[in-house]
């Protein structure tokens, strides 16, 4: 029956976003005790791109919006946590889809300066957020006051996660943003991150 299906399919989301829910809170409530760890490892960063893309793809599919990758060729591999940069890329990703209005762009692009370091770049063409609020919306639990963004669910600890896993990796979450203009949130890493040995990325985990 086709009720049925639909049914499941609600049932499924809804569990789905409430699993999610549920395992930010518990992110963040070890960031905050202090009892949060990282396992740094060799991360390919187009290859953790391409997975949080799959992720949020039917639903800025179901949005009519584009998904842009601009990410130079030879840009090198990564020594952070493997785990804890895709969740930060899959959050970002996942705002940006949920706040830019059918028919927009996210475009996901990284930069990175002969000197000078890495810079990750989630963008979109979105609602925007006011100057004023961007401060709380850092903070767990932080949300914009305007109708527009009261009008999507949410719990506000994607970006305070975001940004608390970004500094535990050693880097710098910058939000910028302007209302009906859109959003870019930068992930700033510095460039002792990057790969030119693998072995020496390798006993630097181990020790």
């Amino acid at each position: 029956s086709n009720r049925y299906v639909e049914y499941s399919g609600d049932i499924y989301n809804s569990s789905t976003h409430l699993l999610s829910v549920i395992s930010d809170i518990l992110d963040i409530s070890k960031i905050e005790a202090g009892e949060a760890t990282v396992m740094p490892s060799i991360v390919d960063l187009p290859e953790a791109v391409n997975a949080c893309i799959t992720m949020i793809e039917t639903r800025a599919q179901n949005k009519n919006l584009k998904i842009g990758v601009e990410l130079p060729p030879d840009l090198p591999k990564i020594f952070v946590d493997g785990r804890q940069q895709k969740q930060i890329l899959l959050n970002l990703l996942s705002n940006a889809v949920k706040f830019t209005p059918d028919g927009g762009s996210v475009t996901v692009s990284a930069d990175l300066p002969v000197e000078g370091p890495l810079t990750i770049k989630v963008s979109d063409t979105g609602i925007g957020i006011a100057q004023k609020d961007i401060t709380k919306v850092l903070e767990p639990f932080g949300q914009a006051q305007s109708k527009s963004d009261r009008s999507h669910e949410g719990t506000g600890l994607g970006l305070s996660l975001s940004k608390s896993l970004t500094e535990l990796n050693g880097g710098e979450l910058i939000l910028e943003s302007e209302v009906g203009v859109g959003t870019q949130v930068s992930i700033v890493f510095p460039r002792d991150v990057i790969v030119t040995d693998n072995s020496a990325a390798e006993q630097r985990h181990t020790k």
